[in-house]
Formats: C-alpha cells, structure tokens, sequence
C-alpha cells in the first residue's frame, strides 16, 4: 500500500499519486471504467452535452463555484453595484514596491499588473498591503512618496 507523508507539499503528493491513477486506468477497457476520463489529471476524454452544460449553468446560479461568482444570473440592486464597485477601486490604483531605505524599486500601474508581474496570488498581495507588512522583502504602498515610518 502506498503511504503519503504529510510532510510534502500537494504537488509533491500529486506526483506519486497520479502515475498510480494511471496504472489503475490502464487496467481496463475504456468501456468499463466508470470514470469518463482516459488520462490521469487531465480532461481528455471529457465531452459534455449541450445539455449537460445548460444544466451545470442553472445548478451554479447563485452559487460560489471556485471561478464562478456567487451573483451569476442575479440582479444587483443600485445600492449593491456600487458597493461592489467601490469595493474594487483599489486595483485600479497604481502600486510602489520600496526597498528597506524606503527607495522607490518599482511601480506597477494596478493592482492585477503587480499580482501579474510579480506572480502571486491577489490575497497574498492584499494581504501585505492591509496589513503593512512585507511582501518578498519589499514595503508595497499605494501612496507614492511613501513617507519614512
């Protein structure tokens, strides 16, 4: 039996445990695997029906699906549009990486440009910014100049 240590990381899991899922698939026709998927970790073999997507989209109105948002197909009253505009305001303003003197390092010119560029995920970043604290070394502010502290 293959035992998984938790002291590796999920990618490092996934690299055991895929190679295994493909032996298991390999061991039957496809006509008798009930899972649909012919390669392990992939969505070869994976067709949905008109049908099936129309029903998926109904099923995930009103409902938070990872990428999906929660207010898919649902009518924002005034009220609610502005507070969620207002509520992303701030990734469209410009961003300053300082060093630890407090010298200017880089700018990018939104917040999505900065989580592009630097490759980080936007709660990361967000993260830094809320609670001001260092993000890979750097003071990132939305204010330029930044003022010593």
């Amino acid at each position: 039996m293959l035992e998984v240590s938790n002291d590796l990381t999920k990618l490092e899991k996934k690299d055991m445990i895929i190679p295994l899922e493909q032996t298991h698939l390999g061991m039957f026709p496809k006509s008798q695997l009930y899972n649909f998927l012919y390669v392990a970790d992939s969505k070869l073999g994976s067709n949905h029906s008109e049908e099936s997507k129309l029903l998926m989209s109904i099923n995930s109105i009103g409902k938070n699906l990872g990428n999906i948002p929660a207010n898919k197909g649902k009518k924002l009253s005034e009220n609610e549009r502005i507070k969620l505009i207002s509520g992303m305001k701030h990734r469209f303003k410009s961003i300053y990486f300082y060093d630890d003197m407090m010298n200017l390092v880089a700018v990018y010119e939104s917040f999505n440009a900065a989580c592009l560029q630097e490759k980080c995920s936007k709660s990361t970043l967000q993260a830094s910014l809320a609670k001001n604290t260092l993000f890979r070394g750097f003071k990132v502010s939305y204010h330029y100049p930044l003022e010593h502290s």
